[in-house]
């Protein structure tokens, strides 16, 4: 993340509710997390309030997938932060 949009990022949390806060420091948005209950690879899309999270599941990162979708309500604790698909 280049300087101006992490002081952008940076700012955007402080101004949201301390559950959000938590979660955006836990899992950084920049990052591809494997989700454990489906092993499929995500990327976050948004945090709510509830403490879950909404993922993008995309063929980049899961090639045998017919369609791309957006998954909402996921708890953030099914996410494992990775490097690599390939990382197995």
């Amino acid at each position: 993340m280049d300087e101006s949009v992490k002081k952008a990022w940076d700012q955007w949390v402080l101004e949201r509710p301390k559950q959000i806060q938590t979660m955006c420091q836990q899992y950084p948005p920049d990052k591809l997390y494997q989700m454990k209950s489906t092993g499929r690879y995500v990327l976050l899309h948004s945090y709510n309030e509830d403490n879950t999270v909404d993922v993008l599941v995309l063929r980049n990162y899961n090639p045998d997938i017919l369609f791309e979708r957006h998954v909402c309500g996921i708890n953030p604790n099914d996410l494992q932060e990775i490097n690599s698909p390939l990382e197995d």
